[in-house]
């Protein structure tokens, strides 16, 4: 008899410490409870190059370059437009290609330059990195380059590139963003940031004879909701 009370009282001290620690770790544990996270992980474990078949395959297919610093003019609707060249960028030489950083909040990732707006391949490529968006323009140009990347919301395990911009919100005027791209590294100062309704216009009125980096993702972290948007002006020669 004693042994049976013991073991149900062991039992009980099992079930209210797994909650316990449940309730005060619930930021770490949270997304075990997310059918989504879930599944992700179950399928990259017995799937784990799938994915990259997948994009392997759009490359092919769309035979994607790398943006180069040197054309002098782009094509917009079957239109030949003429750029507006910079002539004053600061630019130190980098041995890093095609790479984001942040340094406040450690971010350093893969830039994927896709040639679609197709939403469902953009999604896909966002696994690989983060998104420069399409009819951006170069640092060496005057004009807007749009980076989209992921958030997801507070314990949020690393999978893939998930939480590369779970962090935007920390971002304070006067922090640094670099942009490698061509062996050359590009210094943005930030500006502004803002949070705005889903669908709302982007006003950016910085991009005035200037580059201008927009780092866009849903807010709060991992909910459609809104957008945080954060505004990185260019660093010129003095």
């Amino acid at each position: 008899m004693n042994t049976q009370n013991s073991r149900k009282t062991f039992k009980i001290f099992i079930v209210l410490y797994i909650f316990g620690y449940v309730i005060f770790n619930w930021t770490d544990v949270s997304w075990i409870f997310n059918y989504k996270a879930v599944g992700g992980l179950t399928y990259d474990f017995f799937n784990p190059y799938s994915e990259k078949d997948v994009l392997a395959n759009y490359y092919e297919n769309q035979a994607l370059p790398a943006p180069t610093i040197v054309e002098k003019v782009r094509i917009q609707e079957n239109e030949v437009i003429e750029k507006s060249l910079l002539e004053n960028v600061k630019f130190e030489i980098s041995a890093k290609e095609n790479i984001l950083e942040i340094p406040k909040i450690l971010v350093s990732t893969e830039i994927v330059f896709p040639q679609t707006k197709d939403i469902n391949t953009l999604y896909k490529l966002l696994d690989s990195g983060v998104i420069y968006y399409p009819d951006s323009v170069l640092p060496t140009e005057t004009g807007q380059i749009t980076i989209l990347g992921h958030s997801a919301p507070p314990g949020w395990p690393k999978i893939k590139h998930d939480t590369v911009f779970s962090n935007l919100d920390k971002l304070n005027i006067g922090d640094e963003i670099y942009l490698n791209i061509n062996k050359r590294k590009y210094t943005y100062i930030i500006r502004d940031k803002k949070i705005i309704d889903k669908g709302q216009e982007i006003d950016n009125s910085l991009t005035n004879n200037t580059n201008v980096i927009v780092l866009v993702s849903c807010y709060p972290p991992g909910k459609d909701y809104k957008r945080i948007v954060v505004f990185g002006e260019i660093l010129l020669n003095n």
